[in-house]
């Protein structure tokens, strides 16, 4: 598949997703929330406007950086990340959660989920961790429900795969220069499989976002094997 279809196959994505937003902007119960999606965080469609490498402006689209994100992996995804703004941090979680949000066939109890992760994004603090500590509990609530609801890998992917609510192939992604550093998992909420996220690994750096619900905690630890005494 050649370069230009693949932007014109996520342009038909985009658009795909702005229809889904107008049927749902006709739902009662749910027009508060819409009208704020569809002020802003609708993609700005526009076929030149749309990402062919990997390069972040401030006050870009949020649905462009979205894109960026998807066409981003691993700790390039990251990297990208940890250039936008506190309010774009925001609001691209809220796009992240409404995008999953309209492409699933919810029951009440599993749409109620997403409605509190979209109140948490608005309330988490991207500037200052720090104050964001007072809502720990409310998102631990929130993420445990999820994992019973939904299962571990969808809870995972709702809650922490930025980026994957759409699925474009990576294409001109941004490195980091050097070797890989940042530390890339919170020890608070040790997500690491079978593994553990030991604090300071390797010299790791720690970033003051980037891991866990929402990346709205520190990246302090990489993922170890376990040690067996």
């Amino acid at each position: 598949m050649n370069h230009s279809r693949k932007v014109f196959l996520a342009v038909s994505l985009l658009v795909a997703i702005a229809l889904s937003l107008a049927i749902y902007a006709s739902r009662d119960a749910k027009a508060n929330n819409t009208a704020h999606v569809k002020t802003n965080l609708t993609p700005n469609l526009a076929a030149n406007s749309l990402p062919t490498t990997i390069k972040y402006q401030q006050g870009s689209d949020i649905g462009k950086l979205y894109v960026l994100l998807a066409m981003s992996g691993g700790s390039a995804r990251k990297a990208a990340y940890s250039q936008f703004t506190a309010d774009e941090k925001s609001r691209i979680w809220q796009l992240h959660l409404t995008l999953y949000r309209l492409n699933s066939q919810l029951t009440p109890s599993q749409d109620a989920i997403y409605a509190e992760a979209l109140e948490l994004a608005r309330l988490i603090n991207y500037d200052d961790l720090t104050a964001s500590i007072q809502h720990t509990s409310r998102v631990k609530a929130v993420y445990e429900k999820a994992v019973a609801t939904f299962g571990l890998t969808k809870a995972r992917a709702i809650f922490d795969d930025l980026g994957d609510a759409l699925t474009l192939t990576p294409q001109g992604a941004i490195q980091k220069a050097g070797f890989f550093t940042d530390c890339g998992c919170s020890t608070y909420w040790n997500w690491c499989g079978d593994d553990t996220c030991r604090s300071g690994a390797d010299g790791c750096t720690t970033t003051a976002h980037g891991c866990g619900p929402l990346w709205g905690w520190p990246c302090d630890g990489l993922c170890k094997p376990k040690i067996i005494d």
